[in-house]
């Protein structure tokens, strides 16, 4: 069975959050603003750690996923809350379907801030 931890710019750390508590912590780093962020990590059976962010900016959110690899690391960027929180809570459920957002993949050591 897979673990999750939550944590926020605002120090909160949740283990094995709910949903609701998901809709919480999108909702406590979008009060935040700027610079905020939220990281989902998750500790799968095997051993394995992935994770998923979502970084609040001035007038959006960058979404990124860490799955694995350097190949297996896509961003999507929204203005929309209620994406961010839709993507987060079907990363965790490992629901395959994702909320309409442009995946790309980033460049490779570029950080956050550029992607292809």
């Amino acid at each position: 069975m897979d673990r999750h931890r939550a944590t926020t710019s605002t120090g909160a750390v949740v283990d094995q959050p709910t949903v609701l508590q998901l809709a919480d912590l999108v909702a406590e780093v979008d009060r935040s603003g700027h610079d905020a962020f939220l990281v989902v990590e998750r500790h799968a059976a095997a051993g394995s750690v992935t994770h998923l962010q979502a970084n609040r900016t001035h007038d959006s959110w960058l979404l990124e996923v860490h799955d694995g690899g350097v190949t297996r690391r896509y961003q999507a960027e929204t203005p929309d809350p209620a994406l961010v929180y839709s993507a987060v809570a079907y990363w965790v459920l490992r629901n395959r379907t994702w909320p309409e957002l442009a995946w790309r993949r980033p460049v490779v050591g570029a950080g956050l801030a550029r992607a292809v």
